[in-house]
């Protein structure tokens, strides 16, 4: 399997950091020069109008990376995020595919903490970690195996870009976790680093300016940004109470992923 690695030109830090923790694990990575939505002209984002320039830039970043997995011979691809961290005995996962079961269309190889519906869990042979299908929500994309098979079906739905992609790979909110079988791994083998997030900070730089710009058009963008978390919040609570109810029906399929 080819390991992609997005990186931004301008954080040469996180690549150097990632880079010392490959050669410490015996790996390589082609880097994948991420794509900047900062630095995407005013005209150029206008057509995306729900998201932030670092979301579209995210967004096309990992779009690079399931077109190369399209295209290639292997029969799986691995995509990385630079602020990723690795749990002890990683590099096992990351190069032999033997493990990956037979049908996966995307294995998600990171947590971000969530309680998470998980459907015939099972523990691997000769390995520490558990796989199952998962059936419920878990946003990030940090890390993650794809199928070939699976890219090709993707491409053409990744040109409608009007959410995150995390939100379009492990959400319901496109259909590919009704559709695709996505696994989760238990515990997860990638975290990403609590470093600050690039997206966040240049959301923080976009509002500032957009803010200074006045623009009646971009104030309405700002208002998005200001609902945001509301509306997340009161998503949790809705989703919070369903899952509470499924997890009494169905306690042994509800798991909190940790990492490690």
């Amino acid at each position: 399997m080819e390991v992609y690695l997005i990186n931004l030109d301008r954080r040469g830090d996180r690549l150097q950091a990632i880079q010392k923790t490959f050669d410490r694990i015996g790996l390589s990575f082609i880097r994948i020069a991420a794509v900047d939505g900062m630095l995407m002209s005013q005209e150029e984002r206008d057509w995306v109008y729900s998201l932030t320039p670092g979301e579209i830039g995210c967004y096309l970043s990992h779009k690079k990376c399931i077109e190369l997995i399209a295209a290639s011979q292997n029969e799986y691809g691995v995509v990385l995020e630079d602020d990723v961290q690795f749990s002890d005995g990683v590099e096992r996962y990351l190069t032999d595919m033997n493990w990956i079961p037979k049908g996966a269309d995307i294995v998600k190889l990171d947590t971000c903490g969530h309680l998470v519906h998980i459907k015939h869990l099972v523990e691997l042979p000769d390995a520490r970690i558990r796989l199952g299908r998962l059936l419920s929500p878990h946003v990030g994309a940090a890390a993650y195996i794809m199928s070939r098979e699976a890219a090709k079906k993707l491409l053409s739905l990744l040109d409608d870009m009007n959410i995150p992609i995390d939100r379009l790979l492990f959400t319901h909110d496109r259909g590919v976790l009704n559709n695709m079988t996505v696994c989760q791994v238990i515990p997860a083998l990638c975290q990403q680093s609590g470093s600050p997030s690039t997206i966040n900070l240049d959301r923080d730089i976009w509002m500032q300016k957009q803010v200074k710009s006045a623009r009646p058009k971009l104030m309405q963008r700002m208002l998005r940004e200001v609902k945001r978390p509301f509306k997340a919040a009161l998503y949790n609570t809705i989703s919070g109470s369903s899952r509470l109810y499924r997890r009494v029906r169905m306690g042994k399929h509800w798991i909190r992923v940790p990492f490690g």
